[in-house]
């Protein structure tokens, strides 16, 4: 549905009819082991609920986190990750426009479209975490 489409790690919250019951946090390191074997609990103090990403034509509706991590680039490029393609870094602010406003990332021949719920994260990281 998304090909080309490039995407920060998602996936969707365990089903509980309890609402009460559901740990955002919980579920957020579930996926990021899954998705890039994170091996440790996320530091929620570096953890921030960014807010409701939604996607103009399908109405679908995401919630958007970051979070820090330590793992460096070498952990993308030495593992095997059944879920992606490919891991493209991007290290600034003005990597993070050039994918947004031209679809290209530094050392990659292919345009890509920017899943909205990922658009939104990096708006927010060019804003408040490389200051442009």
């Amino acid at each position: 549905e998304y090909c080309q489409s490039l995407c920060f790690v998602s996936g969707w919250a365990t089903f509980t009819s309890d609402l009460a019951s559901i740990d955002l946090m919980a579920e957020l390191e579930r996926e990021l082991e899954e998705e890039i074997h994170l091996g440790a609990p996320i530091d929620r103090k570096k953890t921030r609920f960014l807010g409701l990403a939604g996607h103009t034509l399908t109405s679908e509706v995401d919630l958007v986190f970051i979070t820090q991590t330590e793992l460096e680039d070498q952990h993308f490029q030495q593992g095997s990750w059944p879920e992606h393609e490919a891991w493209h870094a991007i290290h600034n602010g003005s990597e993070a426009e050039q994918l947004l406003n031209h679809g290209s990332i530094e050392g990659s021949d292919e345009a890509f479209d920017v899943m909205f719920s990922s658009r939104f994260a990096l708006q927010y990281l060019i804003k408040h975490y490389w200051g442009q």
